[in-house]
């Protein structure tokens, strides 16, 4: 699981996206924080993303 967060989100605190993070039942997964707020994705974090799921479709062939 890959959990993204913006470290300076207004919508979403980031001691609740900590505390969301940390009660996920998985071992397998990943903690990525961008800067910016809530709607500022960088391009950086969807190659991210691209990567993460790629590297999973990879494992389960």
């Amino acid at each position: 699981m890959l959990f993204h967060v913006q470290r300076h989100d207004e919508v979403f605190p980031r001691d609740g996206q900590l505390a969301l993070f940390d009660l996920l039942g998985s071992p397998d997964k990943e903690l990525a924080g961008y800067p910016g707020g809530h709607a500022e994705t960088r391009p950086t974090a969807v190659g991210r993303w691209r990567e993460f799921v790629s590297r999973r479709l990879a494992r389960s062939t």
